[in-house]
């Protein structure tokens, strides 16, 4: 089994739009790693192509504060592929 690092950046956040499936943080930086993928975040898991990943806790609660408004830091998670 292949594991990827996605790191979500200060970058990142600052480029990301609160309640934007493709454009929020988690995506950007998703595509960083998977330039030529379909990229679709929700509240609790993210698609790349058609393959559905669970998020870890931490990465919900970032999802969840970002699209709240509140303040967010960088965060790293890996994921199986």
């Amino acid at each position: 089994m292949n594991q990827v690092l996605i790191n979500v950046t200060k970058e990142n956040i600052q480029m990301g739009e609160k309640w934007n499936f493709s454009r929020c943080p988690i995506g950007i930086a998703l595509r960083q790693n998977f330039p030529y993928s379909k990229i679709w975040v929700g509240i609790w898991s993210f698609m790349i192509d058609n393959k559905t990943f669970e998020m870890p806790e931490n990465v919900k609660t970032f999802n969840m504060f970002f699209d709240l408004g509140k303040p967010v830091e960088p965060i790293s998670f890996e994921i199986n592929l």
